[in-house]
């Protein structure tokens, strides 16, 4: 049966996404990175204790964002990549059709605010 709510009528939705936004965290190992943090660098290299997951997490990061851009672009989808340091993200969820957060619990919250 056909939906005649008149609201259902007056949807916003445009069809099919065709822009996504990747809402992503930023593992330790890249603010390390970001921050030119040799010392810590150096100690997630070599497993120091209390760091002997976080190569093994950052790389699993970046098996699953490349997994999820490779799948946008079979489905012909553009997309973004932003972070919560990103000055421009409010305007980047306005032009998006859809959000995907890619991190963990933290990050989905960080993206509801949007």
């Amino acid at each position: 049966m056909a939906n005649t709510n008149a609201s259902a009528s007056s949807s916003p939705l445009r069809g099919p996404a065709q822009h996504a936004l990747l809402v992503v965290k930023e593992s330790y190992f890249e603010r390390m990175q970001l921050a030119h943090d040799q010392s810590q660098l150096s100690a997630i290299a070599n497993g120091a204790p209390g760091l002997e997951s976080e190569a093994q997490s950052h790389a699993q990061h970046i098996a699953t964002l490349t997994r999820v851009k490779e799948v946008l672009e079979q489905k012909g989808i553009t997309y973004e990549i932003t972070n919560s340091r990103d000055s421009k993200i409010r305007d980047k969820f306005t032009r998006a059709d859809f959000a995907l957060a890619v991190g963990g619990d933290g990050t989905f919250l960080m993206a509801s605010h949007y």
